[in-house]
């Protein structure tokens, strides 16, 4: 009987076992694993969103209705508050060459709402709201849909909203509300400090 001949076993090149390219790969394993399971989680996501579509629909439209709303309310109240502060910010400090040249001086929160009222009309408290309304609505509209839908991504399979889910969902939707507003601020600051009637 003859003897078979066994091939001899590949064996890998040296420098694919290295320790170097070993720790590239599992790496590279690692990172492979993540995404695909965040891509899973996100396939999830849309997929139980879209099997209620209806039903996310109209609780999207009551938490743009909520926040709009919301928004709207708060410029009202705040907005004169607000505008003192800024006008008291603006203001140079007493005793400089600016505060001498500067036809009004404020004293507090009263007296600049006492100034403003008698010099620019009671209206005046109001100066500058247009810019804050057509933002807040919106901002918070969109801020109180986008916590909604960031909290619901960062479940991370859990039922209910952990300290991190809300803590990511609170940052994801300020960042995003931060990125719309800042160009409607810069509007609204230049509008306050405008002493003109």
């Amino acid at each position: 009987m003859k003897d078979k001949q066994v091939a001899p076993r590949s064996q890998a090149p040296k420098e694919m076992t290295s320790p170097k390219n070993l720790a590239f790969s599992a790496v590279a394993d690692a990172s492979s694993a993540v995404r695909h399971r965040q891509a899973y989680r996100v396939k999830k996501h849309l997929k139980s969103m879209g099997n209620d579509l209806k039903e996310f629909l109209r609780q999207a439209a009551m938490q743009v209705g909520a926040g709009g709303s919301a928004g709207f309310v708060e410029v009202c109240i705040m907005h004169p508050l607000d505008l003192v502060k800024t006008r008291l910010q603006l203001q140079a400090s007493p005793g400089s060459a600016a505060a001498a040249s500067s036809a009004t001086y404020y004293n507090g929160v009263f007296d600049c709402i006492r100034k403003m009222a008698k010099a620019e009309g009671v209206f005046s408290l109001y100066k500058g709201i247009l810019p804050p309304v057509l933002v807040e609505t919106p901002k918070r509209a969109v801020k109180f849909l986008t916590f909604e839908q960031y909290k619901r991504f960062f479940l991370f399979g859990s039922d209910k909203p952990t300290p991190l889910t809300f803590s990511l969902a609170g940052l994801g939707a300020g960042v995003t509300e931060a990125i719309l507003v800042n160009p409607f601020e810069m509007v609204k600051v230049t509008l306050q400090a405008n002493k003109n009637k």
